[in-house]
């Protein structure tokens, strides 16, 4: 699984680090019907 979420992150070039660090600060306040935007295609990284 994490092999996959860092080949997927740097396929799209995004920090896996930091999009990882964002997953876990807003999963919990994330709606179940939205936790799609989690996904590393979905995430903006705002450092970039």
């Amino acid at each position: 699984m994490v092999w996959y979420i860092t080949i997927t992150c740097k396929v799209l070039d995004k920090n896996p680090e930091r999009w990882l660090c964002y997953v876990l600060k807003h999963i919990d306040s994330m709606p179940e019907d939205k936790y799609y935007t989690l996904l590393p295609e979905f995430w903006e990284d705002e450092e970039q």
